[in-house]
């Protein structure tokens, strides 16, 4: 099933409703909430986090 949010940038994968990164199914989502993923949103912003952690400490 393909589906196009109204809310995403293609330039750089962000979500104008949100301002920030897009990840489906976050808190604030256009998507219905009863959408099942095979990796939780919260997972997702968990990775996504630790990856913007480690390399802003790589660049100091």
């Amino acid at each position: 099933m393909a589906w196009e949010c109204p809310h995403l940038e293609q330039s750089d994968d962000s979500c104008r409703r949100l301002k920030q990164a897009c990840v489906p199914g976050r808190k604030g989502c256009a998507l219905p909430r009863n959408l099942k993923f095979a990796v939780p949103p919260e997972v997702r912003l968990a990775e996504m986090t630790q990856k913007n952690n480690q390399s802003k400490t790589s660049h100091e």
